[in-house]
């Protein structure tokens, strides 16, 4: 199945109750095309007054502007978010597939290195805390029923201390003034999303700590822990028939710029609806 799925800028969504992931994670909207995916985004980005992070209300209709085109805008070519993440020859050529048809829309592409902090250190220290707290809330009577690999995870930042936390918050914001920062030389941020091809279901996860950052989501934790917006959009498919992609970020705020990018290159590369199943 291929999908594109927008991380929203945070807050756009409204999430209650908050969950522990709440300040590295958000809700949006997963659909078989980007029109689809805009419209959806419609109905979920309105205020609620439950979540006291949520942004006010904006009533718009998100699927306005999607022909727009990138004409114009200045796309950087991330190689680097921060650290040496891993991705594989077909993911480079997915990522290079798109900024082509970028820049033959319009767009000005050219690589760039964002001045980030190695997001790995960042993310492992709040996620894996959020995620001590998830398990700790569940009777040890159950534990048992979880993933080993979750659970290993938790047990490694149980240890983390109050200060540890908030030292890591704070490298956090130093993170989102970096990335707010390079957005002020590009609109548009381009990479992979995953390092490689779709795991099997069933395939043991090995050194879970690791994984995080070198299977799991290398590519889309720092746009997690940024805040702005992430878009990935299909982009065909690998030798053995396996769904690529690549991702499409932006400013904080500018979740239309995402959606006019994801859009260009449906336009130039349609996402073959009919073999969605």
């Amino acid at each position: 199945m291929r999908r594109v799925g927008l991380k929203p800028s945070f807050g756009r969504v409204p999430q209650w109750p908050l969950g522990a992931f709440a300040s590295v994670a958000v809700a949006g909207p997963m659909a078989r095309t980007v029109r689809d995916t805009a419209l959806m985004f419609s109905a979920l980005a309105r205020h609620d007054r439950r979540d006291p992070l949520c942004l006010p209300d904006d009533p718009r209709d998100w699927t306005a502007g999607l022909e727009y085109g990138v004409a114009g805008l200045r796309v950087a070519l991330l190689r680097r978010p921060g650290f040496d993440a891993p991705v594989d020859w077909e993911g480079i050529a997915a990522v290079e597939q798109a900024a082509h048809l970028l820049l033959e829309a319009g767009a000005e592409v050219e690589e760039a290195e964002a001045d980030l902090p190695d997001v790995r250190e960042i993310f492992g220290r709040i996620w894996g805390a959020a995620l001590s707290k998830v398990v700790a809330g569940i009777p040890e009577s159950r534990r048992h029923m979880l993933d080993h690999g979750i659970v290993e995870v938790a047990e490694h930042a149980a240890g983390a201390s109050a200060l540890d936390y908030m030292e890591a918050d704070a490298m956090r914001l130093a993170a989102a003034n970096a990335m707010a920062r390079f957005h002020a030389r590009y609109d548009l941020v381009l990479c992979p999303t995953v390092p490689g091809p779709p795991p099997l279901a069933d395939a043991p996860t090995v050194d879970p700590v690791q994984s995080l950052w070198t299977a799991w989501a290398p590519w889309t934790f720092a746009f997690n822990l940024t805040r702005g917006p992430a878009i990935t959009v299909p982009m065909g498919f690998t030798q053995e028939g396996l769904p690529r992609s690549v991702q499409i970020a932006a400013s904080q705020y500018r979740d239309d710029l995402v959606l006019r990018a994801a859009r260009s290159l449906e336009l130039a590369q349609p996402f073959a609806v009919a073999d969605l199943g």
